[in-house]
């Protein structure tokens, strides 16, 4: 009761998106309500999606994938694997990352990220099936697109 009154209270607080890692599950939290939730695709035991309280850092439109496997780059669509959105939360430059005390300035060329993002593998959805970024389907990526910003909180938890 007291946490709903002093959310009204207050003019502007972060959104906080919160993703239970075992529930394979978004929750969006704006002053203090939940007002969305998604279904999501997860990192594997072997690259999970880190935990912690992170921060959104940057929201990109029609996003263009580079594979770290081959010298190729794939252009933004509902149906490409990362969709049309997003949303970077999470990235390490070196040895230091965006959880340090004073965290690295995050370079595109020179650190690796991770985010959340749409898909064209919806099989995936429920699973924990990529190397650290949260995937939800297409229209679930565009819709949390448009309730973020910079510098939104992200608390992963187990």
């Amino acid at each position: 009761m007291l946490t709903s009154l002093l959310a009204a209270a207050l003019p502007w607080q972060p959104t906080e998106l919160v993703l239970e890692r075992s529930k394979r599950q978004l929750r969006v939290i704006q002053n203090g309500r939940q007002i969305a939730s998604y279904p999501v695709a997860v990192g594997r035991a072997t690259n999970p999606t880190p935990l912690g309280t992170h921060r959104v850092h940057r929201l990109e439109k029609d996003p263009i994938w580079s594979s770290p496997w081959r010298k190729r780059q794939v252009t933004a669509s509902a149906t490409g694997p990362l969709g049309t959105r997003w949303i970077g939360f999470w990235y390490r430059c070196g040895k230091r990352s965006s959880t340090d005390r004073r965290p690295p300035r995050f370079e595109a060329d020179n650190c690796r990220e991770i985010g959340f993002h749409g898909t064209g593998k919806l099989s995936s959805i429920g699973q924990a099936a990529t190397f650290g970024c949260v995937r939800l389907r297409n229209q679930d990526a565009i819709s949390l697109f448009d309730l973020v910003k910079e510098g939104d909180i992200v608390r992963v938890v187990p």
